[in-house]
């Protein structure tokens, strides 16, 4: 079947932008079953509305109500029009329509389901031992917090190096002195790990304990003066930062063992029939 330009502006009817308000306070006798419209006998209700709101592209959700309710509305009259005709035509007893129902039938319903089994299946004690399923297994790294000074010369990193054995502020003679970047922070580095930085770097850095000045080290960005601050092992992720992936996880696995379970209780019998896969674009669904 062959959908025309005009059947699809009625599966999707573009907006009217409609300026009469609706009632902002929905009254107490309102309810999904509430008649709006009869078209030729047939009854369009709320719900039918509701239903159709829900199932809109997303750029139309965030519609205000009061624009989104005549548009809807008309074009829920028009398909009932329609709809009535194709009926009177036969055509509501087609294979390809009868086909078409059963799919979406059984696709609402198996996803009816599955938002049970996946709220049934969240819960903060599944996410907390999800988390920590997750971070026992990480390993944690050690990282270092350092400052350097940076300049061009042995003869500068020399000087730089004594006045601070003799009592001069770091972080103030990286302000002053320092070529890098991060001088005007004081030299601070921030936190990294091994590998992070140059190789001559990193492997002073290693030997050092906290608190410890380094002799000058030579790397092809100068002499540096260095510093180091802490070290610590690398965080572990926080379970808000994990939350997303662990709450899949947990969806996947509730998922799976309940269709293990399914369909080793169903009667699932295969036809021994051989059809090609090319069928699936050969055979015409609309010639039954």
């Amino acid at each position: 079947m062959r959908y025309s330009p005009l059947f699809m502006s009625l599966v999707a009817l573009p907006l009217i932008w409609a300026t009469a308000p609706l009632a902002q306070d929905t009254p107490a006798e309102v309810s999904a079953k509430t008649v709006l419209a009869e078209v030729n006998g047939t009854k369009i209700n709320l719900g039918h509305l509701i239903a159709l709101k829900r199932r809109l592209p997303p750029q139309y959700q965030q519609v205000p109500d009061a624009q989104l309710f005549p548009a809807r509305m008309d074009q829920l009259i028009d398909q009932t029009i329609l709809s009535q005709q194709a009926a009177a035509d036969g055509k509501a007893d087609s294979f390809e329509l009868r086909t078409l129902l059963e799919n979406e039938e059984r696709s609402m319903l198996a996803n009816i389901l599955v938002a049970e089994i996946v709220e049934n299946a969240r819960s903060e004690d599944a996410l907390e031992e999800a988390y920590q399923n997750a971070i026992s297994g990480m390993t944690q790294d050690q990282q270092y917090n350092a400052s350097h000074i940076l300049v061009e010369t042995e003869e500068e990193a020399r000087t730089i190096a004594e006045e601070l054995a003799g009592g001069a502020d770091f972080a103030e003679q990286a302000k002053a002195k320092s070529t890098g970047p991060s001088g005007p922070n004081g030299g601070n580095l921030g936190w990294f790990g091994q590998g992070d930085m140059v190789p001559t770097f990193d492997a002073v850095v290693q030997t050092m304990t906290v608190g410890d000045i380094s002799e000058p080290v030579q790397t092809q960005f100068g002499w540096h003066v260095i510093k180091l601050n802490d070290t610590r092992l690398s965080p572990l992720p926080t379970r808000q930062e994990l939350e997303p992936e662990l709450n899949e996880q947990i969806t996947q696995s509730a998922l799976r063992a309940y269709l293990e379970d399914a369909r080793s209780a169903a009667e699932i019998v295969r036809t021994e029939i051989e059809v090609p896969a090319s069928a699936l674009s050969t055979v015409d669904l609309s010639a039954e």
